[in-house]
């Protein structure tokens, strides 16, 4: 397994793409675009749109947003959005 992970890590960093993980920070604004709510249904909200304009926020990060950013033409630079942060939320 060291083995595999050694590999992919060099792959990654031979790329020139760079692996953003972050961590949204807790008592935030829960964002649609960066979250997805764990405990929505709890909340009684049936949409993401719900969620905002009942102005819930961020109370226990479960997993981060992970964003890859494309560093090899620095005119052209893009970042896409692998995984969402799922979190659970509080009124």
């Amino acid at each position: 397994m060291v083995s595999a992970c050694w590999d992919i890590s060099i792959k990654v960093w031979s790329s020139g793409m760079t692996l953003h993980y972050v961590f949204p920070d807790c008592a935030a604004k829960f964002s649609p675009g960066t979250m997805d709510a764990l405990n929505a249904q709890m909340m009684g909200a049936f949409s993401p749109v719900d969620l905002v304009t009942s102005m819930c926020r961020v109370s226990l990060v479960v997993t981060p947003t992970m964003t890859l950013r494309d560093d090899r033409d620095a005119a052209r630079m893009q970042c896409h959005a692998i995984h969402k942060a799922q979190v659970l939320l509080m009124k």
